[in-house]
């Protein structure tokens, strides 16, 4: 009974610790969970925290990237503005406030004739003239950082103690806090600019005595040939008298001696005639007179009086005009003496051969004359120069070939005016060509007669 009891008891005893068993096996279990969550949830701070770290980390390699890539930015940009410096054309100088050179260009050397040594350290002051002090502390006083200085003169001196003429302009440089602290100079020196402006006044004196005595000259050449052209048409015109009058009353040699005097005149009447003309051309008081005529027959009109000349010289006169009339308006005059300038010349220069003028229409509203020869030709290097005034082939007094050289001159003058252009085609010893374009209806022409 008693061991039954001992059994129950021992039973009882083991239900007891088998109960407290399984309370600390449950008590166990719950805290291993607890500390498992902990620990689980300290490690998932601890990914958060080491995720941040690696943002953390790749926004500050990125912010490094920047401000490296921004660093070599400004390393070049600095490089940038030293090279501009350095290879400026004008005297750059850096001081501080006061005035003291804190950097100079290699132009500064250059303008200052000195070494970069004698320049750093110094004040610009002292190195402007007594005369401008006032002037250039004024200058620097009132200068403003929020423009430049406008450009002003002053009279500085080299360390060699040599003086020179300067245009300088002041910039101001401004810090973090808006107070000026560096100043910039630019300093040009203007002796060179200021001779050049000296040469140039002297030139303009120069050309307006020029122009003056050109003014002169033409005016005597325009008094002179008015005077000349009065007794002279009154030779003309009693010589010409004494040949129609007394042909028959004089000996032939009388009769020559009056031809000549009469050729002689209209020769010097000529030569007055074209100063008069070349001196219109020159001052533009040359005015056309337009009126409607047949070029056609204005060609053959200057052929006619030309062939006499070309018959003396057993030349070939050849005339292509055709039988349509050309109609043109323009001034008949001044052409047809265009015409006989270019004819003349075609039988002067021609000793054998053929001497040819043509006309015709090349367009609804132009028309093209043409004059060519066989003669002496003309070297192409001198195309540009005949039609200067004054301009000959044969300079010299003994030449072979007379005239004043004006011709051309003037018929070029009359051609621009007319509004066309003139051209020539020649080869030294194979003849010329010379082309006349005009319009047919020139444009702001004056009232047609």
């Amino acid at each position: 009974m008693e061991s039954q009891r001992g059994e129950d008891d021992l039973t009882q005893h083991l239900d007891i610790v088998h109960q407290r068993a399984n309370r600390l096996s449950d008590a166990a279990t719950r805290m291993e969970q607890t500390q498992r969550q902990e620990v689980e949830e300290r490690v998932l701070e601890l990914r958060k925290v080491l995720d941040e770290l690696r943002d953390m980390e790749e926004r500050l390699l990125q912010r490094n990237q920047q401000l490296s890539s921004a660093y070599q930015s400004a390393q070049d940009l600095c490089r940038q503005y030293q090279e501009v410096f350095d290879l400026a054309p004008d005297a750059y100088l850096i001081t501080d406030c006061s005035g003291t050179i804190e950097a100079v260009n290699p132009t500064a050397v250059a303008v200052f004739r000195c070494h970069k040594d004698e320049l750093l350290g110094r004040s610009l002051k002292s190195l402007v003239a007594p005369h401008h002090q006032e002037t250039f502390q004024t200058k620097l006083r009132l200068v403003n950082p929020m423009r430049r200085e406008r450009e002003w003169e002053v009279c500085l001196q080299r360390p060699t103690g040599e003086w020179f003429d300067a245009a300088v302009t002041i910039a101001a440089n401004r810090n973090e806090s808006g107070e000026v602290d560096r100043l910039y100079w630019l300093v040009r020196d203007s002796t060179v600019r200021k001779q050049a402006e000296e040469q140039v006044r002297e030139v303009q004196i120069q050309n307006v005595k020029l122009a003056e005595s050109e003014r002169v000259k033409q005016q005597f050449i325009a008094t002179v040939s008015h005077e000349l052209r009065t007794p002279m048409n009154a030779i003309l015109g009693f010589s010409d008298l004494l040949l129609r009058r007394f042909h028959q009353q004089y000996d032939p040699q009388q009769i020559n001696l009056i031809e000549r005097i009469f050729n002689n005149g209209k020769h010097l009447l000529s030569l007055i005639e074209q100063m008069l003309d070349l001196t219109k051309l020159r001052d533009n008081s040359l005015q056309l007179n337009s009126q409607s005529f047949d070029l056609v027959e204005l060609v053959l009109d200057a052929a006619k009086e030309i062939r006499p000349l070309a018959t003396r010289k057993n030349l070939t006169l050849e005339v292509d005009v055709g039988e349509i009339p050309i109609p043109v308006t323009n001034d008949r005059i001044r052409l047809r003496q265009v015409i006989m300038n270019l004819l003349s010349n075609a039988v002067k220069f021609t000793n054998a051969g053929t001497v040819r003028i043509a006309a015709e229409k090349v367009s609804d509203d132009r028309v093209l004359i043409t004059v060519s020869d066989t003669g002496i030709g003309i070297d192409p290097e001198h195309h540009s120069q005949i039609f200067r005034e004054f301009w000959q082939i044969d300079q010299s007094l003994n030449r072979q070939y007379g005239g004043t050289g004006l011709g051309l001159a003037i018929s070029a003058g009359l051609v621009k005016l007319m509004q066309g252009k003139i051209t020539v085609e020649s080869q030294l010893g194979q003849g010329a060509m010379f082309r006349v374009e005009l319009p047919s209806q020139p444009k702001a022409r004056l009232e047609v007669l």
